[in-house]
């Protein structure tokens, strides 16, 4: 992906992080958009620290799918960005601080 490319869709999912940022300050997790070092957004509370890679963050690579079960089978559920923000990385991030 080229920077371009990237900041395309860091500015594309911004709406999506923003209601994420909004749901983990009520958790008193703060958010950085980068570590200074290395594309990583830092994630903190008084205790932890967390690094995801704009990589995996802003889904330039990641999951595109998840499934679910319908009785016995599994069904193929497309995961649109909004859901991957707000539902697969929240529950991701919300995991590791209460671990």
């Amino acid at each position: 992906m080229s920077p371009e490319d990237k900041i395309e869709k860091i500015k594309m999912m911004t709406p999506f992080v923003e209601q994420l940022l909004v749901d983990l300050s009520d958790l008193n997790i703060s958010f950085s958009p980068t570590d200074g070092e290395l594309d990583n957004v830092v994630l903190k509370n008084d205790i932890k620290e967390l690094k995801i890679s704009h990589q995996c963050f802003y889904r330039f690579s990641g999951i595109c799918a998840v499934y679910k079960k319908v009785k016995k089978e599994y069904q193929y559920v497309e995961l649109t960005d909004k859901e991957y923000i707000t539902i697969y990385m929240k529950s991701v991030i919300e995991f590791h601080f209460k671990k």
